[in-house]
């Protein structure tokens, strides 16, 4: 199952307090490890933690999903195929 995102602005220089990486924040949060982009279609590898945020409106949360350096700069909408995992989970990481 997919989800439809978009990238968050404003996040590039945001960092994870605790895991010194967003990748790591979601590896950590979802106990998966991934080789490829988790937008649907991507074979490039996930070098970082993308910030996104749903589509559909159903929260107002930033999560965290493993992408690729060229879909981390997409300017509209796709889908990704991995778990999102909320940027700020206080209850497991603060």
């Amino acid at each position: 199952m997919s989800t439809r995102v978009k990238n968050r602005t404003g996040s590039g220089d945001e960092k994870c307090p605790t895991c010194g990486s967003w990748l790591r924040h979601w590896e950590n949060g979802t106990g998966e490890k991934k080789a490829i982009c988790g937008t649907s279609g991507c074979s490039g590898s996930p070098v970082l933690g993308g910030h996104v945020i749903k589509v559909d409106g159903s929260d107002n949360k930033s999560y965290i999903t493993p992408i690729c350096a060229e879909c981390n700069s997409k300017t509209g909408e796709f889908d990704v195929i991995w778990s999102l995992y909320p940027a700020s989970d206080k209850s497991k990481f603060f």
